[in-house]
């Protein structure tokens, strides 16, 4: 007989309790019992996706007038974040399928809006662009490795929610005249004042990652790996690529690890190692001063084939976990 799924969770958020007080379970009471958790998380997470279009096309065309509907689409964002596994509880239909779902969405959710604050600043230091994506995505990817290790998801004090939720705001007052003004001033070494402190607030994940770490009494060799040769994508993206081409290929190289995180911790099996052709490529680009970009679009077309292969897999193997329209209690099966 299959082991029943669980979920544990430990949250010490700080935003988290009035999310749920003021928000989430007021919203719980009128959301149909019919409707899956898995639609609310499909839906939550396409508010960023808008939110990362937004800025995109303000960032492409130097025009910021929707700016303003990022906090409104990323605060949707965090109440169904939160919603979709109160709804889970609710009907008793929460899966391993459900689990890898959200998080593997959450996983673009950190390359979007750290990329959002980027292209809303339009920063023109690769340095910093390094510091908020490998930062960001180390400290993701370590709380998944906590959780294929400890099987408890830990969320700290000041966490992703609080990360989303000042970034959102800084998007918001990019285009206002003493934020441009502001980052124009008090240069050092001709870099202006700004960009070295939110390089300093960009460098908060890194505790995060490290306690991770520590909770989880493991430091596997693929692991570190991945930790340095994300170092590597990271870093030479943001110098070889333009600021939205570098955002989608770290992006996509991050998910392809936290995926395999995914699908080790649902299946219980061997953690897997990150991805080698990437790294190794992009360090040839480098060497041989090759920034053809058709290798770019290769590299992003290969992690996205195979992103989406190892979906796909996943997902036939708890296809029964998939409603689109919640069924009965009795209708649940305990054991799937």
């Amino acid at each position: 007989m299959k082991k029943k799924y669980e979920y544990s969770l430990n949250d010490e958020s700080l935003t988290t309790p009035y999310l749920y007080k003021w928000f989430v379970d007021p919203l719980l009471k009128i959301t149909p019992y019919g409707l899956p958790a898995n639609i609310i998380t499909l839906f939550s997470n396409l508010m960023v996706l808008i939110a990362f279009i937004i800025v995109t096309m303000g960032y492409i065309n130097d025009n910021y007038f929707l700016y303003w509907l990022v906090p409104i689409l990323v605060f949707i964002y965090l109440v169904g974040d939160a919603l979709d596994g109160r709804q889970a509880r609710r009907t008793k239909t929460g899966s391993q399928l459900g689990e890898y779902f959200d998080h593997f969405l959450d996983s673009f959710v950190s390359g979007q809006t750290l990329g959002m604050l980027m292209m809303a600043y339009r920063v023109p230091y690769p340095f910093v662009v390094f510091i908020a994506l490998y930062c960001g995505y180390l400290s993701q990817s370590s709380a998944f490795y906590e959780r294929y290790f400890t099987n408890v998801m830990y969320f700290g004090k000041v966490g992703s929610g609080e990360g989303v939720i000042v970034m959102s705001l800084l998007i918001l007052i990019s285009p206002l005249k003493f934020m441009i003004n502001f980052t124009n001033i008090l240069p050092i070494f001709g870099i202006p004042l700004f960009y070295y402190i939110l390089s300093i607030l960009l460098l908060i994940p890194i505790k995060s990652a490290y306690y991770s770490v520590v909770r989880s009494q493991n430091l596997t060799k693929g692991f570190v790996i991945y930790a340095l040769l994300n170092i590597v994508v990271v870093g030479l993206s943001s110098l070889l690529y333009p600021l939205t081409f570098s955002i989608v290929l770290i992006t996509l190289f991050n998910v392809d690890y936290i995926q395999g995180l995914l699908i080790s911790t649902g299946l219980k099996i061997k953690d897997k190692d990150c991805d080698f052709i990437v790294p190794t490529l992009i360090i040839a680009l480098y060497l041989l001063y090759f920034d053809n970009l058709i290798v770019y679009y290769v590299l992003v077309g290969y992690l996205f084939i195979k992103i989406s292969i190892r979906f796909i897999k996943y997902f036939k193997e708890f296809k029964h976990c998939w409603y689109w329209r919640n069924p009965k209690i009795e209708e649940v099966s305990v054991n799937k």
